[in-house]
C-alpha cells in the first residue's frame, strides 16, 4: 500500500501571515493537506503587515536548513502538525507638540503635519526624516525629543531619527520680537531723515524693525 502523510499547518498568531507549499499559497488556517510518504516538499512563509516569521516548528519530520529560514524543504516521513510562527512587529507610537501653538508645522517623511498634538505610529528600527516650518512671526528654534536621537543635531530644521521607543517630540519655536520706533522732527517742518535707502519726510513716522537689526540713520536740514 502507498503510506500517506497527514499535515496540518497552523500560522501562530491567527492572522499573522500565510505559506506556499510546492507553489500552492495556502491562505486559510488550519489547513489539511495530504502527502505521499517519502516526498518532498518546498514550504516558504510570507509575513502580513505588522508581522514579521520567527520559526517553524514540526513534530516529526525536520526542516532544512533550519527552522528559522523563510524557506524550507522537508520530506514527509510521518503525520506532523507544523506551526508557522511569526512575531509582532513592535511598534513606536511619537506624539508631536509645537510650541508655542500655532507657531508652525512639521513634515515626516514628506508627510505635512498641521494639527498638533499629533499621534503617529512607526515599526521599531524604521527611520523617519523630519523637518520644522515656521510659520509667519516665529522662527524655528530647536528638537526635544525624550528618548530618541535626532540627527545631526536639535538645532537644525532638517533631521533624522530611528525609532527605538516611544517618544514625544516637542518642536520648538521662538517669536519674531519687533521693535516699533517713532520718528518726530523738531521743530516740524525743519528737515528730514534717510533710513537706509528710505527718505522719510512726513513726521511722526512709525516704523518697525527686527530686534536686533541694525538700520543707518541720515538727517538733513530743509532750507
Amino acid at each position: 500500500p502507498i503510506l500517506i502523510d497527514t499535515i496540518v499547518y497552523i500560522v501562530q498568531p491567527a492572522g499573522a501571515g500565510a505559506i506556499t507549499v510546492d507553489g500552492t499559497n495556502i491562505t486559510v488556517f488550519p489547513n489539511t493537506t495530504i502527502y505521499t510518504n517519502a516526498m518532498n516538499s518546498n514550504l516558504s512563509a510570507t509575513a502580513n503587515t505588522g508581522y514579521i516569521f520567527s520559526n517553524w516548528s514540526f513534530n516529526n519530520n525536520s526542516p532544512l536548513p533550519n527552522n528559522t529560514s523563510n524557506n524550507i524543504t522537508t520530506t514527509w516521513s510521518s503525520n506532523d502538525t507544523v506551526y508557522v510562527n511569526f512575531d509582532p512587529i513592535p511598534v513606536d507610537t511619537v506624539v508631536y507638540i509645537v510650541q508655542p501653538a500655532g507657531a508652525g508645522n512639521i513634515t515626516v517623511d514628506a508627510t505635512n503635519i498641521f494639527v498638533f498634538p499629533n499621534t503617529s505610529s512607526y515599526a521599531n528600527a524604521t527611520s523617519s526624516s523630519l523637518s520644522a516650518i515656521a510659520n509667519i512671526g516665529y522662527t524655528f528654534n530647536n528638537w526635544s525629543f525624550n528618548n530618541n536621537t535626532p540627527l545631526p543635531n536639535t538645532t537644525n530644521v532638517n533631521i533624522t531619527t530611528t525609532w527605538n521607543s516611544n517618544d514625544t517630540v516637542y518642536v520648538n519655536f521662538d517669536p519674531i520680537v519687533y521693535d516699533s520706533i517713532t520718528y518726530i522732527i523738531q521743530p516740524i517742518g525743519a528737515g528730514y531723515i534717510t533710513v537706509g535707502a528710505t527718505t522719510i519726510n512726513t513726521f511722526p513716522a512709525n516704523t518697525s524693525y527686527l530686534d536686533g537689526s541694525n538700520s543707518n540713520l541720515s538727517a538733513f536740514s530743509n532750507a
